[in-house]
């Protein structure tokens, strides 16, 4: 399983007046973490929303806040890619720090294209979902992707 990780460092402009992190802000480093993920599968942001006129707008978001991050900590930040579905995309994205459980997260995207304006969910391409099924996460690892809510 790949994992795709990076350090987010908590600065003042991300915070309250009292030093700690802004809970909204997690869902920057979910939608940064996200967009890394599709750079390394070789479908940038920029690719896919300008030239490709397709999206991934988030459908499903479930987030858990253990203990808000404060003014000054580094989050190391973890996604891993739980459902790969015919045009749905199931991750699992958690921060810490120091090994302190900060943030984890819950995601489902929808693969879909500008029809005139309108978004329609579309297949994804297949070139495309070769290279994403290698980040699949191992499901005896614990991370199912079945069950109740599941991304299809």
């Amino acid at each position: 399983m790949k994992e795709l990780s990076r350090t987010v460092p908590v600065t003042g402009i991300w915070c309250d007046a009292t030093g700690t992190l802004h809970t909204w802000r997690y869902l920057e480093v979910v939608n940064g973490l996200v967009e890394a993920w599709f750079a390394q599968v070789g479908y940038s942001f920029r690719a896919m929303h300008i030239s490709g006129d397709v999206g991934t707008p988030t459908t499903r978001l479930h987030l858990d806040v253990a203990t808000p991050a404060a003014l000054g900590e580094t989050l190391q930040a973890r996604l891993r890619l739980l459902h790969l579905g015919h045009s749905s995309l199931g991750f699992h994205v958690t921060a810490c720090c120091d090994g302190a459980p900060r943030m984890d997260a819950r995601v489902t995207l929808v693969w879909v294209a500008n029809d005139r304006g309108r978004l329609t969910s579309r297949p994804i391409p297949e070139d495309l979902r070769g290279r994403m099924a290698e980040w699949l996460a191992d499901v005896e690892a614990g991370l199912e992707n079945t069950g109740e809510g599941a991304p299809r």
